[in-house]
């Protein structure tokens, strides 16, 4: 749109072009809802083990074939025997695909769990289910939302062993292979605090998720730590005490469920990477050999208390970033200088149509240009002064459309109007490149949160 103001003194025609104003950017948010574990000896799983007690009741007395099919709850189902013992059972229609990529799944889990933390395996009963049925396994364990659940565990520790250790997951889930290895760690590693229970089922699953779906492994965990960042930022983070005392079964509130599972994860990675594999391996140990207070064990292991590690890890979080994370708030830096770009272009914009119904004193008019040279001006400054880690093309194109529109301002200032028309035609074209640049750098960082 181009606008004439007729100047009441110089009789000239000055061309005032309307500024795109396009940085409206929107950046969703959206994770997969992790898995929940029961813990061991709970009315819930005594509850789980009773009712397929009467569904096995029968098989148990006929000794079956550990492979072939079984009835559970009036429903058919197949069941494969592992080498180890384990037994893999799953309803009739589900594909034989996805069945070996679960057993493969599984066994990734175990070699995992073996080198990290030198566990050895143990056998499992592995149930696949569709969503129905995995919601009526759960009915009764107390979630508040048992619908939004795609995976539990359950077993026994007695004396320091574990028993009956079971697996429910479901299979049309999109992270079936991160739930597999995330529900397989509870029972391998028991007796843990439930945050940490949760954080070292997140630990490992991530390490099996990145060995088959490296992408997607990736992508979770910048989700992941920009929700907690975020967390921090706001002064929305759940505390360690909160944490340690967080109700696990208040599915209906998924936030902080995400939450509470990405800070739990989190927290064992910066655990691991500050005191070592063998230190986190010797707590969780430390766990299953002594009923000692929580505090107490993190202090004798690590030397030092959850609170503390606690602090230690949100400053570390926030400043120990990844590449693409800090390539991120570059990213987040120029969608800031262009939100600062649109408020001027709007204001310019309602100043130029004001000007065309009503006309404008010489003076005025020279005295508002100097005002928005200044504007222009500081958002230059700024650009100027931030100093990125890592470049970035579209930080480098903002700063120079900045550059552009002052120069314009000095055209206008300096009765050059045509210059200036032609110079802010040329910023508008820039800027809507960067705009669309941006949006799609956004689309192809769907984790990124600014």
């Amino acid at each position: 749109m181009v606008l004439k103001l007729t100047r009441n003194k110089l009789n000239l025609a000055i061309l005032f072009i309307v500024l795109v104003s396009a940085f409206a950017l929107k950046v969703g948010y959206q994770v997969a809802v992790p898995s929940v574990g029961i813990q061991q000896q709970s009315p819930e799983i005594q509850d789980l083990q009773k009712r397929e007690l009467i569904t096995h009741a029968s098989t148990e007395a006929s000794d079956v074939p550990s492979s072939g099919s079984i009835i559970m709850n009036g429903r058919p189902y197949l069941r494969e025997m592992l080498p180890d013992e384990t037994k893999v059972i799953y309803e009739p229609w589900i594909d034989s695909d996805t069945v070996q990529s679960v057993v493969a799944s599984y066994d990734l889990t175990w070699k995992v769990l073996e080198d990290e933390f030198g566990i050895g395996k143990i056998s499992f009963e592995v149930h696949l289910l569709f969503p129905g049925q995995l919601t009526g396994f759960v009915n009764d364990g107390g979630f508040s939302d048992p619908e939004i659940l795609t995976g539990l565990s359950s077993h026994f520790f007695t004396d320091g062993q574990v028993s009956e250790a079971k697996i429910y997951v479901d299979v049309t889930d999109e992270a079936l292979l991160r739930n597999v290895p995330h529900e397989l760690t509870h029972p391998a590693t028991p007796n843990l605090p439930t945050w940490l229970s949760e954080g070292v089922g997140e630990y490992v699953a991530t390490r099996v998720q990145t060995e088959v779906d490296p992408i997607r492994a990736k992508l979770h965990e910048l989700e992941s730590r920009g929700l907690v960042r975020s967390a921090i930022k706001l002064g929305n983070a759940i505390s360690i005490r909160d944490l340690q005392d967080f109700d696990w079964k208040n599915t209906a509130n998924k936030g902080q469920l995400d939450l509470a599972y990405a800070q739990s994860w989190h927290l064992v990675e910066y655990i691991r990477k500050s005191y070592s594999r063998e230190s986190l391996a010797v707590l969780i140990k430390g766990f299953q050999a002594d009923e000692i207070d929580e505090d107490t064990l993190f202090i004798q292991m690590l030397g030092d208390s959850p609170h503390l590690i606690w602090l230690e890890f949100t400053e570390d979080i926030q400043r120990s970033l990844t590449l693409d994370e800090l390539e991120g708030e570059v990213l987040c830096k120029v969608a800031e200088f262009g939100n600062g770009s649109s408020l001027i272009s709007r204001d310019w914009n309602i100043f130029v149509n004001q000007s065309k119904i009503s006309g404008l004193d010489a003076d005025l008019l020279f005295k508002e240009l100097e005002q928005y040279k200044k504007r222009w001006r500081k958002l230059e400054q700024e650009a100027t002064a931030y100093n990125p880690e890592v470049s970035d093309s579209l930080y480098e194109r903002i700063g120079s459309y900045f550059q552009q529109m002052v120069a314009s301002m000095n055209f206008y200032i300096s009765n050059d109007f045509l210059q200036g028309d032609i110079m802010l035609h040329q910023a508008n074209l820039e800027y809507k490149d960067i705009s669309d640049d941006l949006a799609r750098e956004f689309t192809d960082r769907r984790w990124l949160k600014c």
